[in-house]
């Protein structure tokens, strides 16, 4: 009897022992999916008001690859993204198959997968989904953004009967699928979804969907503007529109002393969206009439207050280049560099929004181009040079001054392009499906990354700054 009380000790002291080890364990694993980091430690760090770093890995968390088209919902609470079930470039991941294709949603503070929804039931034969009675063999997404409420996330798709190639008489149906974010059930909008609206062509407009009959609108081509709106029956506006000649001064509601305002739920809003910011030579050889100016260019998806109406904006306007740049005579680039997404019939020049604009101008050189987002407030640009993957950045920058207030490195392996090459597909019909995604948090608090190529969406808490205020 006087042996067994160590044994049991030794026992009991084992047990606690494996119980830490566990306990480690999971910590590690969390960590690993949801990967948390000071920003102090990273090397060639200035991180200014980038005061914490939250990098998610998808396929980790969620088994998503290639994750896109991320969109915080209204509260900021949480962020949804876009993505596969397999690597986005083995050529059966647009077949339609359990798992396949999913919407995931995550806790901002946490990193926490909080819903999955996954796509492909609704394109399945026999039930009563998008495409009733039609074999879908390839199925193309994009999304449209939560709708105001935050209770639902438009999803974008068309359908096709061929997984060989994605032509016009090989799709079978298209449309909006409406997603419960709670129950994870969808309602249908069946017709055009803008598949076809070729990257390298013309804009020709996207329809407008209506949520609360489930009906869509022919396809309508907003006419260029500074500031845009809605009408009370449900029709994109031009508040402020561009006619094509060059503008001296901006308007006050769009320039730097105004919010550029949030497209999915503001009443009216600025061009001045996500976007790209490329020097004169890139798009020489598309739509734009040549010229030594500069080009803005962004594609953002619009919703009415009330969520009944949705559509998807196409808008973009040259730039005078800056000071320090020549003018030159551009001339046309390869296909296969130039940033494959729908350009506007016309640009209208305008001066840049504010001196931040500016220094990105002076930054992307001539033939390069690069990434930026404004916080709603209009007093933050953050921006990533695209000119040079491996030493790539993101930057955020007062607007009143440009002055610099966070730089950190992006540390890219080898293999992630970032955002030197825009589009993962070259093809006329596709979805602008960049590799890079770069979006604010509705009330500036966060900014998001999201890296097809490398599958992690990166988060970074913004810090109140003096010098934006």
């Amino acid at each position: 009897m006087k042996n067994r009380e160590p044994a049991r000790n030794r026992a009991g002291v084992l047990l606690a022992f494996l119980a830490v080890v566990i306990v480690v364990a999971s910590v590690i694993g969390t960590l690993a999916a949801t990967g948390r980091f000071a920003l102090s430690h990273t090397p060639g760090a200035r991180p200014g008001v980038l005061d914490h770093v939250l990098r998610i890995d998808t396929v980790r968390s969620a088994d998503l690859y290639c994750p896109s088209a991320p969109s915080f919902s209204p509260d900021g609470s949480q962020f949804a993204v876009l993505g596969t079930g397999i690597a986005c470039n083995d050529p059966t991941a647009v077949l339609p198959s359990q798992g396949r294709h999913k919407l995931v949603v995550y806790n901002v503070q946490t990193g926490d997968v909080r819903h999955v929804i996954q796509l492909d039931q609704f394109f399945q034969p026999n039930i009563s989904g998008a495409c009733t009675d039609i074999s879908v063999r390839a199925v193309q997404f994009t999304g449209l953004g939560w709708s105001p409420d935050g209770d639902h996330f438009g999803v974008l798709f068309a359908a096709f009967d061929s997984s060989d190639a994605l032509f016009t008489n090989d799709q079978e149906c298209s449309g909006l699928l409406s997603l419960s974010i709670g129950s994870g059930t969808a309602a249908f909008i069946n017709g055009d979804a803008g598949f076809f609206d070729a990257p390298t062509g013309i804009y020709a407009g996207y329809p407008v969907w209506d949520l609360y009959h489930l009906s869509s609108m022919t396809p309508q081509s907003v006419a260029p503007s500074l500031v845009y709106g809605w009408t009370q029956n449900g029709i994109p506006q031009s508040v402020i529109p561009l006619d094509g000649q060059p503008l001296g001064q901006l308007p006050i509601r769009s320039g730097p002393n105004y919010p550029v305002g949030d497209p999915q739920s503001d009443s009216t809003y600025t061009l001045w969206q996500p976007g790209i910011v490329a020097g004169p030579e890139v798009f020489a050889g598309g739509t734009a009439s040549p010229s030594d100016d500069d080009v803005f260019v962004t594609q953002f998806p619009s919703w009415t207050p009330n969520g009944q109406y949705a559509t998807m904006i196409v808008d973009g306007v040259t730039l005078a280049p800056p000071a320090t740049q020549t003018a030159i005579a551009p001339t046309p680039t390869s296909s296969t560099a130039v940033p494959q997404m729908p350009l506007p019939a016309s640009m209208a020049e305008v001066p840049a929004r504010d001196p931040a604009l500016v220094a990105v101008q002076g930054q992307v050189g001539v033939n390069g181009w690069a990434m930026t987002a404004w916080n709603d407030k209009g007093t933050v640009l953050a921006s990533i040079d695209c000119n040079d993957a491996a030493h790539a950045r993101l930057e955020l920058r007062e607007t009143q001054a440009a002055m610099l207030i966070g730089s950190m490195p992006l540390g890219f392996s080898g293999a992630d392009t970032g955002c030197s090459v825009f589009n993962s597909s070259v093809t006329i019909g596709d979805y602008p499906n960049p590799n890079l995604s770069l979006q604010w948090a509705p009330d500036g608090s966060h900014l998001l990354l999201s890296d097809q190529l490398s599958n992690t969406v990166t988060l970074w808490h913004v810090a109140p700054s003096p010098l934006a205020s």
